[in-house]
């Protein structure tokens, strides 16, 4: 076959969809020719398409611009990947709805003048597994102020206004050397207008900073954004409309984010963002520590350009730190200045350190609640270097667990303008430099739960109020309403000689008798200035009373007991208990300093038990009515953790938690804690409407229990847990459930997580996700009302291994309706189906499936149904398994949807093995849009060999891709008949890519399909197929030589050898390259190569011999008689019924020399009998040397 140069392929523009481009290396054309092939042979295949950037140009070289190869590959594909230790230079990049970039560890590089390097937009767009750098500084804006700006301003005149925009966070130094944010809501040549007012004046030349942020959310829903570290980015992350008053990403989760020079903010969030998760985040304001040598008896020496704050640079000489006051700022902040007298003397040693603090760790300014109640929840969130941790201005609906803020140099927790419906648990503050906690404005249904802090102790503080500490010990849980922040009155403060003491001194209402209240409320404590007296006013009497005790009174008289015991007694000690009379229970005080007294009573209170209501874990007493008061107690209370010691609880009835109840039950382990449910035919624990609930560390069981006493049959036929309505904050962890019908549903559930769950023992689901199917609901019937999603799956292990009752009927995982489910690490043995996904209505979209394993199934591993009117669209699965299972490792149905498509859509499975199945690996009897890659499909028909395929495509089938697969024998046991068996009827739009395809009990691949098959890069013998009118199957090798066989309207099978891809430009067919022969149905026998000289005898009659050595063309060139006749040809190939040769006639210069035929053979055509005349003569037999046709054409 002819040599092809890149320079003789086409450029990208000429390709079309039927043309088959060769895959190329190279740059400029070459590359063009390249990226279109292969977005030409991923186009259809799957609705989420897999690119590389490097496709498309990007070099990640750290220097050239790749943002226009970025932008091509997007607009490609929905799946972008990167290589890992690549640095790709870009800038102001969207990714839209339905689109994933995964970084593998590669780095995006802000590319110069860019406002941001990534932007987050639509449904669902995914970012994973990258860092974000602005070592270059490119994306901050930083100018000065040109005019003085006074207080209350929110118009500043700037010394350049290029390249701030709107919306823009923006930070100003004022006079008093902090930092004020806010929001650009214009920039106009020199001016910037805020969103805020200054709240101190700033002088001309203050510095102004102005950055979006290095990844910015704008309108995205439904988004991911996962293990992104960002490096020297001013700005991390921030969520806010592109507009104000528009809609902000929402309903989004971001998780496992690092940042470090985070100068300005971490992560900031905007009106209109809500409903987003915020996980396990760490950001770090300091980028760079160093002591910086500069020349000695210099009077000034110039800052490294990221010096930010003033708080920031200490300057020592000859190893003494100089205060403050002896130096100043120059240069615009680009250098400082000795003031005279403190010039350091010649020879001195003069050094600097810079700490760079970022502004804010998390900032949210305006963030309310969405429409469903969901706000902002944060999670195991950690700020260091920074001047505030966290600040919350004028938010809502914000819930806040497990956040640490160290060494901060303003404040740990800043609250401005207010705060309502919020809820801070597990939150730690280390070396505040101002306070703790600080708040400002009306603040409403606030929760705080152990804030803890390590400050110094009170006579160390720089100044009171609320400038000072807060601090709410571990465990007391305080609920702080709008009163206790209204101003500077007062404080809680801990620590120093007067732990728990209000600080300063509480402000009383005063007044005379005639001015108490009217209406006073239970508990109103005032100083009434005609008795000179505290009264505090008794709710139960309705009166005013005066405390027992006055300030310097001494207690001389008996101490009296009102109630029982009744005598009158002298107290022996500090403490006077009756064991009887309110469980007073002496005093208890927590070690550690500033550490309170309180009462036995209050501190045993901070946990409920199910014990406080007389539950008994004694495997016979039963325990619904105590854990239905136990429940109803917490959930008046709030909700909270409801204890369960170890111990067997026996449930004679089910029991149902009552709506919005957020009380999770929480055992000591699965082993111990025990709940066991008696009734024959009824349930276990339900949710209902319901969240932050759950259960933690327990066994739910029936019958006898397997826990309990090993029992592994059925011993209800109900639900043993059912979730219907239940949403954020629900989880189901370290929780074994055995021996129901059901184990686990989840009804119309969103955001549930399951994680290290243990099911065994059931004969109908084991977890079944679906819609509240209840009759008379509103989610009832065919609509989409109702259906779950968002459930997060960890670790779970779902079982029938050794299960004595009915499995036959059994699932271990169902699917009915969701959106966004994202299972991982799914262990599922010996049910009768291992996962099955089959809706009914509606649909299952967005399912994400990861190391999820079916094996020793009774029936199917996975069974895909969209045959019962439902959709199932967009789902992927990676590094499955299904083997060993009684009929087929995956099964795909579908019928036509509404809209005329296959109801089963876009499945991608990656990775993973299908194997050691009694029938078929994977057998397609519907859908479109399924590609199978990198997945080895071995040893399937494991009961009978040769009887069941690797891979079955029934009639009608089409629109699948199978890639990079091994289907055949990965051990030495041959089984499955053919890698590939594609049926009689077969759709179109099917590609079978570099697969490897030996090994198989029959052969490689049996092709009936009716459409067009694309066969590419296979290894093993070429397929067996058998095309019909308007179908076609190409073997295309890696250098871009083709062979293509089609039915042509004829009926005819025709073969092409292509070398381009310009369908003009047929290659060399070479049949005979190493010798071979080609059989045709007339057994046509062609031997050779070489041309001979052969001389005509002086025979009347010549005889042609096909044995003469390597014979193809005959030159007759002899001179010889006038007239000579050819004979029929003798000594054919074995077996030949056809044979042909060619003679080349010529006169011996005289002319005059006639051909005829001998007996037998036709002569038709003109012999050239002139002196130097030549004639081409073809011989041909058609029925083995029996009679012969010669055709005479005379040549010039």
């Amino acid at each position: 076959m002819a040599d092809a140069k890149i320079t003789d392929l086409p450029s990208a523009s000429t390709l079309s969809d039927t043309d088959l481009a060769p895959i190329v290396q190279g740059n400029g054309s070459g590359a063009e020719t390249r990226r279109a092939t292969v977005a030409q042979l991923r186009a259809g295949v799957t609705g989420e398409r897999l690119v590389h950037v490097r496709d498309f140009g990007a070099t990640g070289d750290g220097v050239t611009d790749d943002t226009a190869a970025f932008v091509a590959a997007l607009a490609a594909g929905s799946r972008v990947e990167l290589t890992r230790g690549r640095t790709y230079v870009v800038g102001e990049l969207t990714i839209t709805g339905g689109h994933t970039l995964e970084g593998n560890g590669a780095t995006l590089r802000a590319r110069a003048g860019a406002a941001y390097i990534l932007k987050l937009s639509g449904l669902r767009p995914q970012l994973h597994n990258l860092e974000l750098e602005d070592g270059t500084l490119a994306l901050p804006r930083q100018t000065t102020l040109a005019t003085a700006a006074a207080t209350g301003a929110t118009s500043l005149a700037v010394a350049s206004g290029s390249g701030i925009q709107a919306r823009m966070t923006v930070a100003v130094e004022l006079d008093s050397g902090d930092w004020h944010l806010a929001l650009a809501t214009a920039a106009t040549g020199g001016a910037v207008t805020l969103d805020r007012a200054l709240p101190g004046a700033a002088a001309a030349g203050r510095r102004l900073r102005a950055v979006h942020a290095a990844l910015w959310l704008t309108d995205a829903q439904r988004f991911v954004v996962s293990r992104v570290l960002f490096t020297s980015c001013w700005g991390a992350l921030v969520a806010k409309p592109e507009a104000a008053g528009g809609t902000g990403p929402r309903n989004g989760e971001i998780s496992h984010l690092r940042g470090t020079g985070a100068r300005l903010f971490g992560a900031a969030a905007y009106a209109g963002a809500a409903d987003i998760l915020w996980a396990d985040l760490g950001f770090d304001g300091a980028d760079a520590t160093s002591g910086t040598a500069v020349a000695t008896g210099a009077a000034a020496f110039t800052l490294p350009a990221r010096a930010f704050l003033r708080s920031e640079v200490s300057v020592s000489v000859n190893g003494v730190a100089q205060d403050a006051s002896r130096w100043s700022f120059a240069s615009g902040g680009a250098a400082i200045q000795f003031a005279n007298g403190y010039v350091p003397a010649s020879g001195a040693s003069v050094a600097m350190s810079v700490v760079q603090r970022g502004a804010r760790g998390l900032y949210f300014d305006g963030t309310v609640a969405a429409a469903n109640g969901a706000g902002q929840r944060l999670a195991d969130v950690t700020v260091s270097g920074a001047a505030v941790g966290l600040h919350l201005r004028a938010a809502a609906a914000v819930l806040c667990r497990d956040l640490v803020v160290a060494a901060p140099s303003l404040d740990g927790v800043r609250i401005e303008d207010g705060l309502a419906d919020a809820r801070f648990s597990g939150c730690a503050v280390a070396g505040a430099g101002g306070a703790t906690l600080r708040a400002s404005g009306t603040c409403t249904r606030v929760l705080m739960e152990g804030l803890q802090t390590a400050r110094a102790a009170a006579a160390d503080r720089a100044d009171g109020l609320l400038g000072d500490n807060v601090v709410l010990a571990s465990g007391t849980i305080v609920a702080i309403d709008t009163a206790s922040w209204r101003g500077p009155d007062f404080v809680v403060s801990g620590g120093g000689s007067a732990p728990g003491a209000l600080s300063p001194a509480a402000a009383m209402p005063a007044g005379g008798t005639a001015a108490r209240p009217a209406s006073p409320v239970k508990g109103q404590f005032r100083y009434n200035t005609d008795t000179d007296r505290m009264e505090v006013f008794a709710g139960a009497t309705g009166a005013w009373g005066e405390p027992a005790l006055r300030g310097g009174d001494t207690m001389t008289g008996p101490l009296t007991l009102a109630g029982d015991p009744t005598a009158a007694l002298h107290a022996a000690t500090k403490q006077y208990v009756d064991a009887n009379a309110g469980g007073g229970g002496g005093s208890f005080t927590q070690s550690g300093t500033g550490a309170v007294t309180r009462t036995s009573a209050d501190k045993l209170r901070e946990s409920v038990s199910v014990l406080d209501f007389g539950a008994s874990g004694n495997n016979s007493t039963d325990n619904v009515a105590a854990f239905g008061k136990a429940i109803a107690y917490l959930a008046g209370r709030g909700g909270g953790r409801l204890l369960v010691p170890a111990g067997i609880y026996v449930m004679a009835s089910a029991l149902a938690m009552p709506a919005t109840s957020r009380v999770t039950l929480v055992g000591e382990s699965a082993n111990s804690t025990v709940l066991r449910f008696t009734a024959a035919a009824g349930n276990g624990i339900s949710f209902t409407d319901d969240y932050h609930c759950g259960l933690e560390r327990l066994a739910v069981e029936a019958g006898a229990g397997r826990q309990a006493a090993g029992f592994y049959g059925q011993g209800s036929t109900g639900v043993a847990v059912r979730l219907t309505r239940c949403n954020f904050g629900t989880r189901l962890d370290k929780v074994s459930v055995c021996n129901f019908a059901d184990l686990v549903q989840l009804l119309g559930c969103w955001d549930v997580r399951l994680n290290d769950l243990f099911m065994h023992c059931f004969s109908g689901t084991g977890l079944l996700i679906d819609r509240d199917r209840t009759a008379g609901t509103a989610a009832y019937g065919a609509t989409w009302n109702g259906m779950g999603g968002g459930t997060l799956a960890r670790d779970l292990y779902i079982s029938n291994k050794g299960f004595t009752g009915t499995k036959t009927a059994s699932t271990g995982l169902r699917i009915r309706a969701s959106g966004g489910e994202d299972m991982r690490s799914v262990q599922i043995t010996e049910p009768n189906t291992g996962v099955l996904i089959d809706p009914p209505d509606g649909g299952v979209q967005y399912l994400y499936m990861e190391n999820v394993a079916p094996d020793s199934c009774g029936g199917d591993g996975f069974v895909l149904d969209a045959t019962l009117g439902g959709v199932i669209g967009t789902l992927r699965l990676g590094q499955c398994w299904s083997s060993y299972n009684g009929l087929v490792g995956l099964r795909c149905k579908a019928v036509n949807y509404g809209d005329g498509r296959p109801a089963l859509r876009s499945v991608r499975w990656s990775g993973g093995y299908i194997g050691q199945n009694v029938q078929e690996g994977v057998r397609l009897e519907g859908g479109t849009g399924i590609a199978i890659e990198a997945v080895t499909i071995a040893r399937n028909s494991r009961s009978t060999g040769g009887a069941y395929d690797g891979v079955y495509a029934a009639a009608g089938v089409g629109g699948f891709a199978i890639r990079r697969c091994r289907i055949g024998n990965d051990d030495g046991t041959t089984s499955q008949r053919y890698a590939f068996y594609l049926a009689a009827g077969a759709g179109t739009g099917i590609t079978l890519t570099d697969n490897d395809t030996s090994g198989n009990w029959t052969g490689d691949a049996s092709i009936n399909a009716t459409g067009t098959v694309t066969y590419v890069n296979f290894t093993g013998v070429l397929p067996k197929y058998q095309p019909a009118i308007d179908s076609s199957v190409t073997v295309k090798g890696s250098a871009g030589q083709s062979l293509t066989a089609y039915a042509d309207t004829a009926g005819e099978v025709v073969m092409e050898s292509f070398v381009t891809a310009t369908p003009a430009t047929k290659g060399v067919l070479n049949l005979n390259k190493y010798g071979g022969m080609v059989k045709l149905p007339l057994t046509l026998a062609r031997q050779g190569m070489s041309e001979v000289a052969v001389a005509l005898t002086d025979a009347a009659t010549v005889a042609l011999d096909s044995t003469a050595g390597n014979m193809f063309t005959l030159l007759a060139t002899s001179g010889v008689g006038a007239t000579r006749a050819l004979g029929l040809p003798a000594n054919l190939p074995a077996g030949a019924t056809a044979w042909c040769c060619q003679i080349l006639y010529t006169q011996d210069g005289t002319g005059g020399r006639a051909l005829t035929g001998a007996a037998g053979v036709t002569l038709k055509g003109t012999v050239n009998t002139a002196a130097s005349g030549r004639t081409l003569v073809t011989l041909s037999t058609f029925d083995g040397g029996a009679s012969a046709i010669a055709v005479a054409t005379s040549l010039a």
